[in-house]
């Protein structure tokens, strides 16, 4: 759980230094102020987001917690419309964007102060897009093989590999599995899985 005990109550004292009002005389007290935690608050969210995949962005959890603000989220210093709430979820992202949050008060001014309490801002996360995984294959295809021969079958460019189907297949679930040619006929096979960023293809 989020450590949200970050607020403080004050009491602010305004004097003044001219002598002429009776000796620095006190002007004017506040009671009850309230110094909130959400100005610089950081967001959560990817730094790296694969290229049209869904990528989710999330204001200060104690912010949320806390029930008094409202969000907007901004993208490259823009307001985006329709994302006033807690979190963003986009997939139009490209490379270098910077998504905020800014948070507003509910309440537009503090208790007995009279003073406008601002909207915060968080600081960003500058997004890097990658594209979706290569995948190479060797040996290539087609490929003609004697019954009851075997041949290892590669492939690269993920850290997560996945084939189908598993029929004749030692693994399905490595980069390089065997291949035993144990009856007639054409196989076809595919694979798939994910990079070092998660990415998929």
């Amino acid at each position: 759980a989020a450590n949200c005990a970050q607020t403080m109550q004050l009491r602010i004292q305004l004097k003044t230094n001219n002598t002429a009002l009776n000796n620095g005389a006190q002007l004017l007290y506040i009671d009850d102020v309230r110094m909130e935690f959400a100005n610089g608050k950081d967001i959560s969210g990817p730094n790296v987001v694969c290229a049209g995949q869904m990528a989710r962005f999330d204001a200060d959890a104690c912010a949320i917690a806390n029930g008094q603000w409202d969000f907007q989220w901004t993208l490259n210093g823009v307001d985006i419309p329709t994302a006033t709430g807690p979190s963003y979820m986009t997939d139009t992202l490209r490379n270098n964007d910077r998504v905020r949050v800014r948070y507003i008060p509910k309440q537009a001014t503090i208790q007995n102060g009279g003073c406008v309490l601002p909207s915060a801002t968080s600081a960003p996360i500058i997004v890097t897009v990658s594209p979706p995984p290569t995948i190479t294959f060797s040996p290539g295809s087609p490929l003609n093989i004697c019954i009851g021969s075997q041949q290892v079958i590669t492939a690269s460019g993920l850290v997560l590999y996945t084939w189908s189907p598993g029929t004749d297949l030692s693994n399905t679930n490595i980069a390089n599995p065997t291949f035993t040619a144990n009856t007639l006929g054409t196989r076809i096979y595919t694979v798939s899985g994910s990079d070092v960023n998660n990415c998929t293809n």
